[in-house]
C-alpha cells in the first residue's frame, strides 16, 4: 500500500483535488489543478463500481489555525448524476484522509524518497 507522505496539517500539498473512493478502505486519488476532468472521469468510474459515496474534494485553507482541510466539491448520486456542491461541507484535515487509505494513482514526482 502506498500513501502520500504528508505528516503536517500546515503544509500546502502539491495537489488540488482528492477523490475519495467511498470504499471501506478510504482509498483516494490525487489530482493537480488542471486535472479536474480526469478526476470527474474517475469519479464516474467509481460510481459504476457501486461506490455512490465517492466524491471529489478540494483543499481548503483555514485561516484561524493555518491548516489545510478538504471541502466537498463534486459528488455523484445513485443514478450516476454528477452534483456540484454549492455550499460544501468542510471535512477533516487532509492528513486524516491521506493516512486513512491507500494512494491509487501515485506519481513519481510526489513520492518522497526516504534515505536509508
Amino acid at each position: 500500500m502506498i500513501r502520500y507522505n504528508l505528516t503536517d496539517k500546515k503544509v500546502n500539498p502539491p495537489f488540488e483535488y482528492i477523490l475519495l473512493t467511498g470504499s471501506s478502505y478510504c482509498d483516494y486519488y490525487l489530482y493537480k489543478e488542471d486535472e479536474l476532468e480526469d478526476a470527474i472521469m474517475q469519479l464516474k468510474a467509481e460510481s459504476l463500481k457501486g461506490f455512490a459515496t465517492a466524491r471529489i474534494c478540494r483543499k481548503s485553507f483555514r485561516n484561524y489555525d493555518r491548516t489545510w482541510d478538504v471541502e466537498e466539491f463534486f459528488s455523484i448520486d445513485w443514478n450516476g448524476k454528477l452534483r456540484y456542491e454549492d455550499c460544501p461541507d468542510l471535512g477533516l484535515h487532509i492528513v486524516f484522509y491521506i493516512n486513512a487509505g491507500a494512494w491509487l494513482n501515485p506519481r513519481e514526482e510526489w513520492i518522497k524518497k526516504e534515505e536509508v
